[in-house]
């Protein structure tokens, strides 16, 4: 018999690695340019019941379709958050009622490239992967009436 959890256990631990570096980018990016950084929506391949991740990637009882949408408090410690200086939303902020349409329909998408990708031409609504705060601040500079920018991959 393979590990406990099986290949969804490995599977999880290296989705929810990336999960984990994407926000912390997503947050040093969205404090370089003054903005609150909307969670994307994030999928999980196992549960955790309470703290630990379960031997078997489920919750006891729980008929889970692989993979699935995590929970932040799945991933994120939000209490430490929410006594913190991070301005963030979730990823259903956008689809709320409250939201005003001028919020929703305020959007440009940004393609993150690889930076040589960048240096050879591809810089409409682009920016290289890897940037300063300052070159952040200056790249985004031309969005700055834009109250929502989607990055590509962070």
């Amino acid at each position: 018999a393979g590990p406990k959890g099986g290949p969804w256990l490995s599977s999880h631990f290296r989705v929810i690695a990336h999960h984990i570096e994407s926000v912390r980018t997503g947050f040093a990016l969205a404090k370089a340019l003054g903005r609150t950084l909307i969670i994307p929506e994030f999928e999980c391949h196992c549960d955790r019941y309470w703290y630990p991740i379960v031997n078997t990637c489920r919750s006891p009882g729980a008929e889970l379709n692989r993979p699935f949408k995590c929970t932040l408090d799945m991933l994120f410690p939000l209490q430490v958050w929410g006594h913190s200086s991070l301005q963030w939303r979730e990823d259903s902020f956008l689809t709320s009622d409250k939201v005003p349409d001028e919020i929703k329909n305020s959007r440009q998408y940004i393609n993150v490239v690889e930076r040589s990708e960048y240096n050879n031409g591809a810089k409409e609504h682009t920016m290289p992967q890897y940037v300063s705060d300052k070159e952040a601040k200056e790249l985004m500079e031309k969005y700055k009436d834009v109250r929502v920018l989607e990055m590509s991959s962070i």
